[in-house]
C-alpha cells in the first residue's frame, strides 16, 4: 500500500467508494454523495454498536475527493483478495471500495475483562481496497511460521484473516500494573498485521483532565 496523511481518490464514471467516518476534506461538485444502510439492517446495526456508523456514506464518480482521518497520522491502502477478510480495530477504518462488505464484532477475553472492538471487511465478490488511518506511522509486519510477537493492544490497526491473537501480559501481575501495559496481544505466525506508532486511547486519557480543567476555568 501507499502512505500519506491525506487520501486523494479519483473516481471514474459510476465508480463508488464507501466511507466509514466523517472524513471528507474536499470533493468535486460532480460527485454524488448519499448515506445508505449498506449490507442490510442487521449488519448496519452491528456496526453502530462497535463505533462505526449505522449509515455509510457512499460517494460515486466521476470526480476527485480528498479524505483525512480524524486521527492524526498516516493513511494506508491495503489490498484484499477475493474471499479474504481484514479485521480492523475500532476508529481505524477510513474507507473501502464499493465491493467490500463491512460488518462488526467484539472480542472479549479474560484479562481485566477488556474487549477488543474490530470491524470485518470482506472481499466477497472480487478483490478490493481498504484505506485505514493510524495515529502516527503505520507499519506492516509479516510474521514467519512459528514466529511470535507481543504488541500493545492500542497499537493494532488491522490484521489479515485467519490470523488471530491471544490476550497476554508483560511478566507477572505486579509488572503488568506497574508498567502501565495492561493488555498485550500475542501473535504467532504465519500472518500479516498492521500497527500504528501511538495508542489513541492512552492519548485521550492523558489529555482528558487538561480539557476538563480548561472547561472549568472558562465557566468560572
Amino acid at each position: 500500500g501507499t502512505m500519506s496523511s491525506v487520501l486523494r481518490l479519483s473516481l471514474k464514471e459510476r465508480q463508488q467508494v464507501k466511507l466509514n467516518q466523517a472524513c471528507i476534506a474536499t470533493l468535486d461538485p460532480s460527485l454524488n454523495v448519499e448515506s445508505v444502510a449498506t449490507g442490510g439492517f442487521l449488519r448496519s446495526l452491528a456496526r453502530s454498536f462497535t463505533g462505526s456508523k449505522f449509515f455509510q456514506t457512499v460517494v460515486q464518480g466521476p470526480g476527485n475527493l480528498e479524505l483525512a482521518s480524524v486521527i492524526p497520522g498516516d493513511t494506508r491502502a491495503i489490498s484484499v483478495t477475493k474471499g479474504k477478510s481484514l479485521r480492523i480495530s475500532n476508529n481505524n477504518l477510513l474507507a473501502s471500495s464499493a465491493n467490500m462488505a463491512v460488518s462488526a464484532a467484539t472480542k472479549l477475553k479474560s484479562i481485566v475483562n477488556d474487549s477488543i472492538v474490530q470491524t470485518y471487511v470482506t472481499a466477497e465478490e472480487s478483490g478490493g481496497v481498504v484505506w485505514v488511518g493510524g495515529f502516527g506511522q503505520i507499519q506492516k509486519i509479516q510474521l514467519l511460521p512459528g514466529q511470535e510477537l507481543q504488541i500493545n493492544a492500542g497499537l493494532l490497526v488491522a490484521m489479515e484473516e485467519p490470523f488471530d491473537y491471544e490476550l497476554s501480559r508483560i511478566g507477572g501481575w505486579k509488572t503488568t500494573f506497574l508498567s502501565g501495559h495492561l493488555i498485550m496481544l500475542k501473535f504467532k505466525g504465519p500472518g500479516t498485521l498492521y500497527t500504528q506508532a501511538r495508542d489513541f486511547e492512552r492519548y485521550r486519557l492523558l489529555i482528558a483532565p487538561e480539557i476538563h480543567n480548561h472547561i472549568e476555568l472558562k465557566t468560572e
